[in-house]
């Protein structure tokens, strides 16, 4: 018997794969040997074999309808477009005889219209209108609150408040920045936007800073600057931001934590000095 790679989601035995665990949506090209295979198992016989997992960014905007494999590819953006391109030269080879390709396309865990948790439903939910913007910020601002709460409270006498602070200071600030200006992500709307949103967070968590420390004031400053920053440099990075997420990416986040985490050495480095440390 010829040795059993275990992979995620399946297994190579021999000459063959083995798609085990059902993903949907899938696009799976090859050819079923079912009198060889069991089912879901194609012959790929190497070196010529390539197998790739992808998300679904190759698409693009839908409109929330439902997903399949045979809906054009029309990914937005340089990370989307790169993907598309990317398919497209592989199951071009795969047509021209060059190569057998196996493509499983699944949704990442975080993603516009996931709503199967608690991440998914705040986080990346696409912000349309000013309710989507009141949920979304709230749950969006909790967890940020929690994340900042664990890291302050072993440095500033703060109380879980903070989230709560924070969730509201989100949602608030986020329903007016859409209220008043819309959910365009071009041109000078979206730094906009991100100061009114930075602005209503800001405020929020100054009311609970100012109670432990003098040089609170510039904190809401900091902090409404830091996530218009944010969207700007999120923007400046390509990532797509058509879905109106509502909070930026790994990258704006950098910007803001930079901007934050500064003052806050600042802020401490004033507790120290009145507590004579």
């Amino acid at each position: 018997m010829q040795p059993t790679q275990m992979i995620r989601g399946g297994c190579v035995s021999g000459r063959r794969m083995c798609i085990t665990v059902p993903i949907h949506p899938i696009t799976i090209a090859g050819r079923s040997n079912s009198r060889h295979c069991n089912t879901g198992c194609w012959r790929v016989p190497p070196p010529l074999a390539r197998s790739v997992m992808e998300n679904l960014y190759v698409y693009g905007p839908h409109g929330g309808a439902p997903m399949h494999e045979n809906m054009p590819m029309r990914g937005q953006g340089s990370r989307s477009s790169t993907r598309v391109q990317m398919t497209k030269e592989l199951f071009a080879a795969h047509a021209s005889g060059k190569l057998r390709a196996v493509s499983v396309r699944a949704s990442d865990l975080l993603g516009p219209y996931v709503s199967e948790s608690l991440a998914g439903l705040g986080l990346a939910n696409e912000v349309t209108g000013v309710p989507q913007a009141l949920i979304g910020g709230t749950a969006t601002g909790a967890v940020i609150g929690l994340a900042q709460w664990l890291v302050l409270r072993q440095r500033l006498p703060l109380t879980p408040w903070w989230i709560v602070a924070t969730a509201g200071g989100t949602a608030i600030g986020l329903a007016l920045g859409v209220g008043l200006l819309g959910i365009e992500t071009s041109g000078i709307t979206l730094p906009l936007r991100g100061l009114v949103t930075g602005a209503g967070i800001g405020l929020a968590q100054f009311l609970l800073l100012r109670t432990v420390t003098d040089r609170a004031p510039i904190w809401p400053i900091v902090v409404t600057l830091g996530w218009a920053i944010g969207w700007v440099v999120t923007r400046a990075a390509g990532v797509d931001l058509t879905p109106n997420f509502t909070v930026f990416g790994s990258t704006g986040a950098w910007a803001f934590q930079l901007l934050t985490g500064l003052t806050l050495v600042w802020i401490l480095r004033r507790r120290q000095m009145v507590a004579g440390i």
